[in-house]
């Protein structure tokens, strides 16, 4: 009897039992499923970690790679750095001729200067000499010592000279200041090489001068006779402008080459703007 009382003690208590057991079974399964939940994270981790290590690898294989034909493409013969120091050798020797040419331009038009200096003490020396004669307006002399066409045109030249000169300078801008864009480019590459460019913007300015100048003694000239070869010195001022347009960018020296020029086929119609005339290429932009 005391056997069996305690069995069913037992018994009762494994029924009691029984729920929490069916609990911590559930549980247990729970765990297992989470447990192998993780593993598997860990195996998705593990292998985006190897493939991204494997794909940095291939990255900084190809930027060595890069740098590797890069470093080649500087070096080589022809490379950046040939082609650079050719450059830099043809810029110096674009300096040396356009120092030659544009000398040569300003020379002229000191030239010019002297001339007009020369022609105009003649006519003041012939004035000195005739003025005691009384002589008849119509007299040969007495035009020769009152024409100022002589003295326009040697002006005109002198700006014609000045235009020359400031078309050489301000093409040596263009030229230099291309070049010295290519020559930091270069650097920018590595390229141990010298870049000594000559100065792009001393040329500019020595052009926007040079051009002032060829403006200033385009305009010259008054009178009756030489109001009838105007259009020479009017077509020299258009050009003259136009050129101060192209080195300052100024819209007001657009607008002074435009006006010029419409002066100049008032007075001589080959000069206008319709295409195929000598100014027509003197336009605003479109």
């Amino acid at each position: 009897m005391d056997d069996r009382k305690a069995a069913e003690e037992l018994t009762a208590e494994a029924a009691r039992q029984a729920p929490m057991l069916a609990q911590a079974q559930v549980d247990l399964a729970m765990r297992q499923i989470e447990l192998s939940n993780a593993q598997k994270d860990q195996t998705f981790a593990q292998a985006a970690l190897e493939q991204g290590n494997a794909t940095a690898q291939q990255a900084k294989s190809q930027a060595q790679s890069l740098r590797d034909a890069a470093a080649k493409l500087v070096a080589d013969k022809d490379g950046v750095k040939d082609q650079l120091e050719a450059l830099v050798a043809t810029a110096a020797k674009l300096d040396k001729e356009v120092k030659d040419a544009a000398g040569s331009a300003d020379l002229a038009a000191g030239s010019y200067i002297m001339a007009m200096s020369d022609y105009r003490k003649f006519q003041s020396e012939l004035r000195d000499k005739i003025e005691p004669l009384n002589l008849d307006t119509s007299d040969p002399l007495q035009k020769i010592a009152k024409d100022e066409r002589a003295s326009a045109l040697l002006m005109w030249s002198q700006s014609a000279a000045n235009q020359q000169s400031g078309r050489v300078k301000l093409a040596a801008a263009d030229a230099l200041g291309a070049a010295d864009i290519a020559a930091r480019v270069a650097v920018q590459a590595k390229a141990a090489a010298k870049t000594d460019i000559p100065d792009a913007k001393a040329y500019r300015t020595q052009a926007t001068e040079t051009f002032t100048k060829a403006v200033q003694s385009a305009g010259f000239g008054t009178g009756i006779d030489v109001d009838k070869m105007k259009w020479i010195g009017k077509s020299l001022e258009a050009t003259a402008n136009y050129g101060l347009y192209l080195s300052t960018n100024s819209p007001r020296a657009l607008d002074a080459a435009l006006q010029a020029r419409n002066d100049a086929a008032t007075r001589n119609p080959l000069f206008g703007s319709a295409p195929g005339q000598q100014l027509s290429w003197i336009q605003k932009a479109q």
